[in-house]
């Protein structure tokens, strides 16, 4: 009986990690492509900031309990400090299937390319295999 319990402790101590590593993967793998296309526009790549990627994951959490996508009310109530902030939210089966609507779509597409952000915050939370995204774009 305890090798089974052990085995069930282990497994459901390592289940988060492993969904938090892959989570990671998307997060890192879609501000990837947002830099390539700002450095394919021969603008500056955008630096991954700590508080934007919190309160974007917070985001993303909150879009996939309701499953459904939405854009946060007042983005500066939020997170102070930020002189701009912007936001592009989506949902999509895949990190690149995400990045291709965004690209398609003449307002987020204009967000990726704003010369006037420095930063970038990325949230992906797998629900059943749908991905909830939310990038925050921001300049101190």
């Amino acid at each position: 009986m305890w090798p089974i319990i052990l085995l069930s402790l282990t497994l459901n101590l390592l289940a988060p990690a492993t969904r938090g590593v892959i989570g990671l993967a998307n997060e890192t793998h879609l501000l990837a492509l947002v830099n390539e296309s700002r450095i394919a526009q021969s603008l500056p790549a955008l630096a991954s900031d700590p508080s934007l990627v919190r309160t974007a994951r917070a985001h993303s959490d909150r879009m996939a309990a309701a499953g459904a996508v939405s854009h946060t009310p007042s983005l500066h109530a939020v997170l102070r400090g930020w002189t701009i902030l912007g936001e592009n939210v989506a949902m999509a089966s895949g990190v690149r299937d995400v990045f291709d609507y965004f690209l398609a779509s003449p307002r987020h597409r204009a967000l990726i390319a704003d010369a006037g952000f420095t930063h970038a915050g990325v949230g992906v939370t797998d629900a059943g295999g749908t991905l909830f995204v939310t990038v925050w774009f921001g300049r101190l």
